[in-house]
């Protein structure tokens, strides 16, 4: 394996890559209002990439340039596939109750400066969910960027998504992390494993106390690209159900079901910050549905694409070194979503 080496210590990468010591800003995605924070009137919901407060100060920034950008891909002409055409999605659950405006608005990194591209009012760059259109939850308002209209209409850059909000005396702005959207290509993604995932029902906020998002009725899907490998198919357990014999054939064996349990290894690059590796633990591996496409063009199985997972292990990430405990990687076990390789007598 190729070292990576930050000042005078060693360290092993998981992916087997030979990385630069990465450095970015990487703030908590509670959303802080004024004094309140457990009980925000406005707050994400789920997603992968988080959103942050406009105005949110943080004590470590000052030694983190932000360096590090989700890596979207898109491809003009290909509209609905998600292979090429990335998708990431922003949920919000506005609360104010009086004449409520609100906004989400592109944005694009121009020498420098955040610069309003357009705003996200239909269905231009994906999908958009107007305040009290997604039945059962009124107070939901929401855009799912499909990052191949974002090329078509914008061209390729660096962006981000913008939530401005005010009602009843209440005002909210929030950011995303940032994009960098490229065209699709296999030599450009390689090295990258993206999960697309949906999720229904009730889950527990990852960071916020008592929180609980409600998707009830919903199946509100979004995806994440990381730096990383997924493969290395191995049967680890067979499940067999076989009859001994007694009289006439005693201990004759005969096998009369065999499934073999299909399992491989996700080994997420050493260079990832740690809001992925929180979101993507919860909001991945927890979701009703998760699927998984692998893009390393020297990965001997070409069939990972878009194939359906379920974890099998746990989420352990193993961090740099203690002079920068902000990135890590990680080794984990799935198993394929579907168990069909089963042979029966019956």
């Amino acid at each position: 394996m190729p070292q990576i080496i930050l000042g005078t210590e060693v360290q092993f990468d998981l992916v087997g890559h030979s990385i630069e010591v990465a450095t970015f800003s990487n703030k908590d995605d509670v959303v802080v209002i004024g004094q309140q924070s457990k009980r925000t009137s406005t707050y994400q919901v789920l997603g992968f990439v988080p959103f942050v407060n406009c105005t949110t100060t943080e004590c470590r920034e000052p030694y983190d340039p932000c360096c590090y950008r989700n890596t979207v891909f898109g491809q003009i002409g290909i509209d609905t596939s998600t292979y090429e055409n990335d998708i990431s999605s922003f949920l919000v659950n506005f609360l104010a109750l009086l004449n409520p405006s609100i906004t989400f608005w592109i944005q694009k990194l121009e020498s420098g400066s955040w610069v309003n591209q357009d705003t996200l009012t239909d269905d231009t760059y994906g999908t958009y969910y107007g305040l009290g259109s997604i039945a059962g939850h009124n107070t939901y308002i929401g855009y799912k960027i499909n990052w191949g209209y974002v090329l078509d209409e914008l061209g390729v850059g660096v962006y981000r998504i913008k939530f401005i909000a005010n009602g009843s005396g209440i005002s909210t702005c929030m950011v995303s992390e940032a994009f960098n959207l490229l065209e699709f290509n296999c030599n450009q993604a390689h090295g990258t494993v993206k999960f697309e995932s949906s999720i229904t029902g009730k889950i527990g906020d990852k960071r916020i106390d008592y929180m609980i998002h409600d998707m009830s009725g919903v199946y509100w899907e979004d995806s994440i690209r990381v730096n990383g490998f997924f493969g290395y198919e191995k049967v680890g357990e067979y499940k067999t159900v076989q009859l001994e014999w007694g009289n006439p054939y005693h201990g004759k064996i005969e096998k009369i079901r065999d499934e073999a349990i299909q399992s491989f290894e996700f080994l997420m690059r050493q260079d990832t910050p740690q809001f992925i590796h929180t979101r993507l633990m919860i909001y991945g591996l927890m979701a009703d549905y998760l699927r998984v496409s692998d893009y390393n063009i020297n990965n001997s199985d070409y069939d990972i694409s878009q194939m359906l997972v379920v974890r099998d292990s746990g989420y352990e990430p193993t961090y740099f070194n203690k002079n920068n405990r902000r990135i890590a990687g990680v080794k984990v076990t799935f198993k394929r979503g579907v168990q069909s390789v089963i042979k029966s007598n019956c």
